[in-house]
C-alpha cells in the first residue's frame, strides 16, 4: 500500500473560466466553475500561482484546471485539466525545479486528496499517482528537499523529492488530525528554521517539529484555540536581510500573530540600554547602593510583566472581535 505508480494524462475538459488579470474592472464578471460530469456549480477549494505564466485552480469535484496566463482563451477554457484524486484536492505544494531548469521556477506539483498523494506536471499532467494510504491526507508542505504530508491520524509522512518509490519516513503527532502543516523559513535568525515543520492539530494546538532523519520529534507546543483547530499557518516578514519572521495563525474566529518569547521579554533589548545609560552617568554615581539596584530590578521585572500583559502567552497579539 502506499506505492507510486505511473499515471499516463488524461485529456482535459472546459470546465471552468476565470478573468486575465488585465481585465478587471471595478464589477468584474463572475464566471462559475462547472464540474467535469454535468452543468452544477464546482466550487474552487485552492488557487495557486506557481509561475507568472500558470494559474491552477482546484475544484469540490477533484479537478485541477491549469490555466496558461498567455492563452488569449483564458476566459473561456483552461489549457489543461486533470483529475489526480477520487476526492477534492485538499493540498497544491510546488517541488524544486531540476536542476537542467533555466527558468528556477517549479513544474512539477505535490498533491493531496482523499488518502492518496499525486505529482502533477504543468506539461505532462498526472505522472505519479499513489495507492491508497487507508488515511486521509489533508495537507502538505516542502522543507528543503524533504516533502512533508499530514493526515487525519496525526501521521507526518516525509518523503525525498524524487524518490517517490521508496517508503516515507512516518512520525506520530497525536490521535488528532493535522490540518495545516507550514515550513519554517530558513531566513530566520539564529538558525532556528531551515528543518522545522509547524503541524496545526484539530485540538487546536500547534506542534513544532524538527525533522531528522530517525529522530524526527515535537520540540515545542502552542495553543491557538481551545476548541478550533489551526486551518492555515504561515510567516510574515521572514524573507527581509534582517531574517525577522513572525508565525501567522488562523482557524475558526481567531487570527493571531506570535513572536519570539526571547524577543517579548526583550532581555538583551533592555541590558543593552542599562548598559548604556550606566556609561552615560558622572563616575561619581558608578558605586550605586544595594537599593538602587534592587530598584532597578524591579523597574525591569515590571516592564517584563507589562508586555506579558498586553501580548500574553508566547508574545500572542490579540485582534479585537476577533475571538
Amino acid at each position: 500500500m502506499g506505492e507510486f505508480r505511473a499515471k499516463s494524462p488524461s485529456p482535459g475538459t472546459s470546465a471552468c473560466s476565470v478573468l486575465p488579470a488585465n481585465n478587471l474592472q471595478p464589477d468584474p464578471q463572475l464566471i462559475p466553475c462547472e464540474n467535469l460530469r454535468s452543468s452544477e456549480i464546482d466550487p474552487p477549494t485552492l488557487l495557486s500561482s506557481p509561475t507568472p505564466q500558470h494559474l491552477l485552480l482546484a475544484t469540490d469535484s477533484s479537478a485541477l484546471h491549469i490555466y496558461d496566463l498567455r492563452s488569449s482563451s483564458i476566459a473561456t477554457k483552461p489549457s489543461q485539466t486533470h483529475s489526480p484524486h477520487g476526492d477534492y484536492i485538499s493540498s497544491l505544494t510546488p517541488l524544486p525545479a531540476s536542476q537542467t531548469s533555466t527558468s528556477g521556477l517549479p513544474r512539477q506539483f505535490l498533491t493531496t486528496g482523499g488518502a492518496t498523494i499525486a505529482v502533477v506536471d504543468l506539461r505532462k499532467g498526472v505522472v505519479l499517482e499513489s495507492d491508497d494510504w487507508d488515511e486521509e491526507l489533508l495537507c502538505s508542505t516542502l522543507v528543503g528537499s524533504k516533502a512533508v504530508v499530514g493526515g487525519e491520524r496525526g501521521v507526518l509522512r516525509i518523503w525525498e523529492t524524487g524518490r517517490w518509490e521508496e517508503p516515507p519516513q512516518k512520525f506520530h503527532i497525536g490521535q488528532e488530525g493535522i490540518e495545516a502543516i507550514c515550513a519554517v523559513p530558513d531566513t530566520l535568525k539564529a538558525g532556528r528554521g531551515g528543518d522545522k515543520v509547524l503541524c496545526g492539530i484539530g485540538d487546536g494546538a500547534i506542534g513544532v517539529v524538527r525533522l531528522a532523519k530517525g529522530k524526527t520529534k515535537v520540540i515545542a507546543e502552542l495553543s491557538h484555540d481551545q476548541i478550533d483547530a489551526p486551518a492555515s499557518l504561515g510567516f510574515v516578514g521572514a524573507d527581509g536581510a534582517d531574517g525577522e519572521g513572525r508565525m501567522v495563525s488562523s482557524g475558526g474566529r481567531v487570527i493571531k500573530v506570535w513572536e519570539e518569547i526571547a524577543e517579548r521579554d526583550g532581555t538583551v533589548e533592555e541590558g543593552q540600554e542599562e548598559q548604556s545609560s550606566e556609561d552615560s552617568e558622572p563616575e561619581a554615581e558608578e558605586d550605586s547602593s544595594d537599593e538602587e539596584e534592587k530598584q532597578r530590578k524591579r523597574r525591569k521585572k515590571r516592564r517584563k510583566n507589562q508586555s506579558t500583559d498586553k501580548l500574553g502567552d508566547h508574545g500572542v497579539m490579540a485582534f479585537k472581535g476577533m475571538d
